[in-house]
């Protein structure tokens, strides 16, 4: 597929918050029909031109490329677009610049899956670097397994469970350490913990950096933007209710980086609150008619798995981190807390 140079600007005024909106291969997009049979690849991105560069020169050595490249930016300066635009897309591109109101991953991919116009859509964060089959391994799972609703990658390197996961495990933290996996506890045991291989691999939820969807499946479920910003633990979150709607799974074959740009992320005192509103979020919603004994479990092992990040409030270097992400920790429960007693 080669795009046409020319850049289609489109009226933005029936869309509050947009500021900028173009596509680049006009023709190719409008003779699709909704939902044709193809990927769309999605990607949202704040103030990280750099890390998009380095993510569009990856998705154009694809051996599978996608039907359409939608980007949803929220940056306040022209910096991405530039990069965007010089880009020599293979691709149909179509860019958005947003401002406040749609800012927020969550919220800027419902933007997005909004205007897709293929059966499967593909999410990507901005600091991941595709491996070259990525798309093409992500597009054939769908295929062969009809009843998957959404298919990742595995992003992290692998190891062994560390010495504090299984701390974890002995304390009753977490009940097993299968990857993958969502505990009653409210914690999820990372995939990186699963050995290397080349298959499919069905669990609990997609890591957020790296997946394709059934479009019609994600358009149901949406994102969660009470989870807006950063949003630790969306996710988590989305894909837990995403299997309502069929399986999700990890591509052994699917192969990707993610390079944990530090640009964006919150403070440590944030991130600790975010840790545990956002989860204690997520497990309310997960588990329903609660017992007072799955409540004091969640307690429980919330408390200690903040006692342990102790560990790194002792390292040099670490310490001022550490101490706020506990602080922040212990505000969020704190928070929980006094709106619990407002409803009692």
């Amino acid at each position: 597929m080669t795009a046409v140079a020319a850049f289609v600007p489109h009226s933005t005024a029936a869309v509050p918050g947009v500021v900028a909106d173009w596509t680049r291969g006009a023709g190719e997009l409008a003779s699709a029909e909704r939902d044709a049979p193809g990927v769309s690849v999605v990607l949202c991105t704040y103030r990280r031109a750099a890390s998009v560069q380095r993510f569009l020169q990856s998705l154009g050595r694809q051996a599978r490329l996608p039907d359409e490249t939608l980007i949803v930016d929220a940056s306040p300066d022209e910096a991405t677009e530039t990069i965007v635009r010089a880009w020599p897309a293979p691709t149909v591109v179509r860019y958005w610049r947003v401002e406040p109101p749609l800012r927020g991953l969550t919220r800027q991919r419902n933007f997005g899956l909004d205007r897709v116009t293929r059966d499967l859509v593909a999410f990507f964060d901005d600091d991941v670097v595709l491996g070259a089959e990525c798309l093409a391994e992500l597009e054939r799972a769908h295929r062969e397994r009809p009843a998957l609703a959404g298919a990742g990658c595995f992003a992290e390197s692998w190891m062994q469970p560390t010495a504090l996961w299984r701390l974890r495990r002995a304390l009753g933290i977490v009940p097993n350490l299968q990857p993958g996996t969502y505990t009653r506890t409210g914690l999820s045991i990372p995939w990186r913990f699963h050995a290397p291989t080349t298959a499919v691999v069905e669990g609990d939820w997609l890591p957020g950096c790296a997946m394709m969807l059934k479009t019609a499946a994600a358009r149901v479920v949406r994102f969660e933007e009470v989870l807006a910003g950063y949003g630790q633990g969306e996710d988590l979150e989305f894909s837990l209710r995403l299997r309502a709607r069929g399986a999700v799974a990890l591509v052994g074959a699917a192969a990707c980086d993610h390079l944990h740009e530090p640009a964006g992320r919150p403070d440590a005192f944030r991130l600790g609150r975010m840790e545990i509103e956002n989860r204690h979020l997520i497990w309310r919603r997960t588990y329903r008619n609660l017992a007072w004994r799955d409540r004091l479990a969640f307690a429980y092992a919330w408390t200690l798995d903040t006692l342990l990040l102790a560990r790194d409030a002792m390292r040099p270097g670490r310490a001022a981190d550490g101490l706020r992400r506990i602080a922040g920790r212990v505000r969020g429960g704190a928070a929980i807390l006094a709106r619990r007693q407002a409803r009692v």
